[in-house]
């Protein structure tokens, strides 16, 4: 398996059908698997989004509430980076790529990420990022490391880099993305860009 798509969900499945979507829409041809890994605590969301895991057969539903609770009990409430740690141990893939319900990719994302990656032998690579809601304005992060200006959502890593447990993930939500990125190059990951906007996180 060449890469696995850890998603994380709480609450949204109108979201989710786009960002679902965009994963099954991708040009690259080999092969790939995505988990969905629900927090919602909402049963019309859980059905909902499990319906949505449908689409392809590549795609699999997990409701993870009740275990990121009993794993994870400091914050009180399960965190999409609970969800996270959560489905690294349910996927198998070489590259592993993070996901919120609310993030979606144009379909030369994958591609244009691993042909990078393979390029210059890269355990993390990343690309921009376009941030903002469908209520308010947009704005494009020219994502780099140690400034936290990074989301988890514009970045595939190798599956032996991962850590147990995601640096700084309760702290304030968004800048645990770049905590985790941080803590990875302190330790000599070999990491490049994709200097291109190919991700949009709602």
């Amino acid at each position: 398996m060449k890469v696995s798509w850890i998603i994380g969900s709480f609450n949204r499945p109108n979201r989710m059908r786009t960002c679902l979507a965009s994963i099954v829409d991708q040009d690259f041809s080999g092969e790939w698997e995505a988990v969905v890994t629900d927090n919602s605590d909402d049963p019309e969301c859980r059905r909902k989004i499990e319906e949505l895991c449908q689409i392809d057969p590549r795609v699999r539903y997990e409701w993870t509430h009740d275990r990121a609770l009993t794993n994870f009990p400091r914050v009180g409430i399960p965190s999409l980076y609970d969800a996270a740690e959560i489905g690294v141990g349910m996927t198998t893939g070489e590259f592993l790529i993070f996901p919120n319900c609310d993030s979606y990719y144009p379909s030369v994302f994958l591609e244009r990420m691993l042909k990078k990656a393979e390029a210059d032998n890269l355990d993390l690579t990343y690309c921009n990022v376009v941030l903002g809601t469908p209520h308010g304005p947009y704005y494009a992060l020219d994502c780099q490391p140690w400034a936290c200006s990074i989301d988890k959502t514009c970045y595939m890593i190798r599956r032996e880099w991962f850590p147990e447990s995601w640096p700084g993930k309760v702290e304030e939500y968004g800048v645990s993305d770049g905590l985790l990125v941080n803590y990875l190059v302190e330790r000599g990951i070999r990491h490049g860009k994709v200097n291109e906007i190919l991700c949009v996180h709602n």
